[in-house]
C-alpha cells in the first residue's frame, strides 16, 4: 500500500475544505514547502495535491506554488485540481510532476480522457474522491450516472423509479 498525504492549495495556502464546500475552509499553514518537507522528514516518500482554486475556475493560481513543490524534491507528487487540457498536463509533467489527476473532464469529457490515457499511461490517474460525504463535481457526476442506471433499471423491470441518497 502507498500512502500520500495531501496538500490541498487554496491562495497559496494548506487547507482543508469542510465536505468541499469553498465557503467552509480551514488554513492549516502559509507555507506548503514546509508541510510537504514535515510529511517527508516523518518518512512519506509521495505527496497528493489539489489545486482548490484551479479545480473551482480552472485557474493556475497555485502554478508557482506546485513548481516549488516539486523543485524541492524528496517526494513524488501526483497533482489534481483544474487539469482539463493537455497543455496543463504538459506544464506539470515538465515540473517533475510524476502523475497528473483528471478529475470533472473525466466524466464529461470521455474522448479526450482516452486520447489523454493512450498518450500519457501512468502518468494519469483518474477521478479522486477524497471523502465519501464531500459534494464535489465528481462526487455528484458519479452519483447522476450511478442514478440514470437505476433508472434504466428500473424501466427494464417496469418498475417506478423512486429517488434515493447515494453515498
Amino acid at each position: 500500500m502507498q500512502l500520500f498525504p495531501a496538500i490541498d492549495l487554496r491562495g497559496g495556502n494548506v487547507v482543508r475544505l469542510t465536505q468541499g464546500d469553498y465557503d467552509k475552509m480551514t488554513v492549516y499553514g502559509e507555507d506548503p514547502c514546509a508541510q510537504a518537507r514535515a510529511f517527508l522528514d516523518a518518512g512519506a516518500k509521495n505527496l497528493h495535491v489539489v489545486d482548490l482554486d484551479g479545480a473551482k475556475d480552472g485557474t493556475l493560481s497555485n502554478y508557482d506554488t506546485i513548481a516549488a513543490l516539486a523543485k524541492q524534491g524528496g517526494l513524488y507528487i501526483e497533482v489534481g485540481g483544474g487539469i482539463r487540457t493537455e497543455e496543463r498536463i504538459e506544464r506539470y509533467l515538465s515540473l517533475g510532476v510524476g502523475r497528473c489527476i483528471l478529475g470533472s473532464v473525466a466524466v464529461t469529457d470521455f474522448d479526450f480522457t482516452a486520447r489523454m490515457l493512450k498518450k500519457y499511461g501512468d502518468k494519469l490517474s483518474l477521478i479522486h474522491i477524497s471523502e465519501p460525504t464531500r459534494r464535489t463535481p465528481i462526487s455528484y457526476a458519479v452519483f447522476c450516472l450511478k442514478k440514470k442506471k437505476r433508472r434504466k433499471q428500473n424501466k427494464t423491470n417496469n418498475k417506478k423509479y423512486t429517488s434515493r441518497h447515494i453515498t
